[in-house]
């Protein structure tokens, strides 16, 4: 396990403008209510609009290491390792469970429909779980709105077609782009192009006394021609399919604010080898977990239960899975001008049994600044395919970081 200790002197509202992307300091409606410092930046309304990575890159602190235009793209947060950075859309994680260390592949995600950024730097795995060692990253999508359609077209080495359309109740979205890469074949003959693809759908639901829902599925698709040497490598490619899902049920009873959200994530990858026929592996995840919070006069109470599940499979393997139990609690004291958080998460791992994490942390409000100590500690599992996997190249990990 990791920990994190990081002191840091901030201004409690400031602005940060970098091509289009703004932020506001510690602004979240996802988690406002834990009070945690939050970044949140604003992409702009560009025409046309850029690429998601092109969003990323521009925040202080996010790393993007991409292979070639429109290629696989993971990311580091402050310096930590890819692998230890949770990524999420909506709230529901897109890291990779089909590769060996569960890297978030962000190519594969429209940037059409950003709403917001939501970065939260170190240890965050109290609240988030797993890979949530040097950070989270969450990318909020619109919400419905009026109705209203958008088109755009880009014609080039890059040829792409974004379309999106919104009423108030539905966002219905989809995205096609195509790359041309040049290629490092000897005689410049071999053509090597990435094809993203995906559809995004949207939807509130109101199903009356006070209980509300929300519906969010993504189908994204990624096909990339092999480019690894000045060798012929004509045919040869690496395919990769996501879908993810969640559905989000809020209400309130009594004073308690309860959330439940059930959410996954399934992805399929093909790569043809050089040796003839395809080698895939396929990962999935769900996740079930329930919320309440409650506030009383100056105590802030946010309470949780957790269930995740995950598989894998390769070729020449049988189906393995793993599931991870937790239990979380986190209370904030708003002693006006200092705040007080303290939490703490008891876990159990199918693999490695029990563990526990803790965090605490104080502000303290000066003028328009904001002193603040925040301790936490993080935890990443190995990836089934670390646990389980054929393929010694990558080596076994028994134990959690």
């Amino acid at each position: 396990m990791l920990i994190i200790l990081f002191l840091f002197i901030s201004t409690s509202l400031w602005a940060y403008e970098a091509q289009e992307i703004f932020v506001t300091a510690k602004e979240s409606s996802y988690v406002d209510q834990a009070s945690l410092n939050v970044e949140v930046y604003y992409p702009g309304n560009e025409v046309p609009s850029r690429a998601i990575n092109e969003h990323l890159n521009t925040i202080p602190g996010v790393y993007i290491t991409q292979t070639g235009p429109g290629g696989q793209a993971t990311l580091s947060l402050r310096g930590s390792e890819s692998r230890h950075v949770l990524v999420l859309i909506d709230g529901v994680r897109i890291n990779d469970p089909s590769t060996s260390s569960k890297e978030a592949n962000t190519t594969l995600f429209s940037d059409l429909q950003i709403e917001k950024i939501e970065v939260i730097k170190g240890a965050q795995s109290l609240l988030f779980g797993g890979e949530g060692i040097g950070g989270v990253i969450n990318i909020m999508t619109k919400n419905p709105t009026d109705v209203k359609g958008e088109l755009q077209l880009q014609q080039g080495a890059t040829q792409e077609v974004k379309a999106a359309f919104d009423t108030s109740k539905v966002i219905v979205a989809g995205n096609y782009n195509q790359n041309q890469a040049l290629s490092a074949f000897a005689d410049g003959g071999e053509i090597d192009r990435v094809l993203n693809q995906g559809a995004t759908f949207k939807s509130h639901l109101n199903y009356g006394k006070n209980l509300f829902g929300e519906v969010l599925y993504l189908n994204q698709k990624q096909k990339a021609d092999y480019d690894l040497s000045s060798t012929n490598e004509e045919g040869l490619y690496t395919e990769s399919l996501t879908e993810v899902f969640s559905h989000q049920l809020k209400t309130k009873l009594s004073s308690f604010n309860f959330v439940y959200q059930v959410s996954g994530q399934k992805t399929l990858r093909v790569i043809e080898s050089s040796s003839g026929g395809d080698n895939i592996y396929e990962g999935d995840e769900i996740d079930h977990e329930l919320r309440l919070s409650k506030k009383y006069q100056s105590v802030h109470l946010f309470l949780g239960v957790e269930t995740f599940n995950e598989r894998y499979k390769e070729a020449g393997l049988n189906r393995e899975s793993a599931y991870t139990n937790s239990l979380f609690g986190h209370f904030v004291w708003d002693l006006d001008p200092m705040k007080l958080k303290v939490g703490h998460r008891r876990s159990y791992h199918e693999v490695f049994k029990e563990f526990s994490l803790s965090s605490f942390g104080v502000e303290y409000q000066v003028g328009k600044n904001t002193v603040f100590i925040d301790y936490g500690e993080g935890f990443k599992s190995p990836s089934l395919y670390q646990l389980f996997g054929e393929n010694a190249m990558f080596g076994k990990e028994q134990a959690l970081d």
